[in-house]
């Protein structure tokens, strides 16, 4: 599980007694093809953040909340760290994901993490920078996509 921590972007160079102790309330969970990890708008869904390990994924949004409305198809900003928009807002899922090949994640609940964060602010404060920084790509991102003249036609 340490290895496995150490390895995503999220956790890299972070002092090891830190991961060691994310780790106590981490779980590695595993998904099929084509099966749903999140999906968007699930009132059930849990505020935990999801690194994937292994696999790919595609990521999508609906451009309005009706059920007919189109998906958009996000996969190009998608990496390893998902389930940060509901964790940081405690909110639904803002998109489903779901994965393109079998898939490995590492499940950090929520709510001990931001504990964690709390207890200790140099690395809670280092760690949401970083998925900060993932949020403030993914935004540049979609602002590039809605540019596109051809994405709306």
């Amino acid at each position: 599980m340490l290895t496995m921590m150490t390895n995503t972007a999220l956790f890299q160079g972070i002092e090891r007694k830190h991961v060691e102790a994310l780790s106590t309330f981490a779980k590695v969970v595993a998904y099929a093809e084509g099966e749903p990890v999140i999906v968007e708008g699930d009132p059930t869904r849990h505020s935990d953040l999801l690194l994937l390990v292994s696999g790919e994924v595609d990521v999508g949004a609906r451009f309005s909340p009706l059920p007919n409305a189109m998906m958009f198809n996000l996969h190009t900003i998608s990496n390893e760290l998902f389930g940060e928009v509901s964790l940081l807002l405690g909110g639904k899922p803002t998109a489903t994901v779901k994965c393109r090949k079998p898939c490995k994640f590492l499940r950090l609940d929520g709510g001990q993490f931001f504990e964690y964060c709390r207890a200790h602010p140099d690395v809670g404060l280092e760690l949401t920078t970083r998925i900060a920084a993932v949020l403030a790509r993914r935004v540049v991102h979609l602002t590039e996509l809605m540019r596109d003249k051809d994405l709306f036609a």
